[in-house]
């Protein structure tokens, strides 16, 4: 398989590549990317803390490992 690479400036919405003589006449795939000089739109950081104890139950720990418990003892049965 060839490949050929090359950088081009979309001048109008087209780019126009030179692609060399040993692809006439062949079907070629193009993609498309933003140089990597183009700056990237950065990511917002993710806050998870503005989630801390939004799930106030009321229940205790040990409670919870117990149903837990309960609810992965179901998973264990004879097949």
């Amino acid at each position: 398989m060839q490949a050929y690479r090359t950088h081009a400036k979309v001048e109008e919405g087209q780019v126009v590549v030179q692609l060399p003589k040993t692809f006439a006449g062949t079907e070629v795939e193009v993609i498309i990317l933003p140089s990597e000089s183009t700056p990237a739109i950065p990511k917002a950081k993710k806050n998870m803390s503005k989630y801390r104890g939004v799930l106030k139950t009321g229940i205790s720990r040990e409670t919870i490992d117990k149903q837990l418990q309960s609810l992965r003892d179901e998973w264990e049965r004879p097949i």
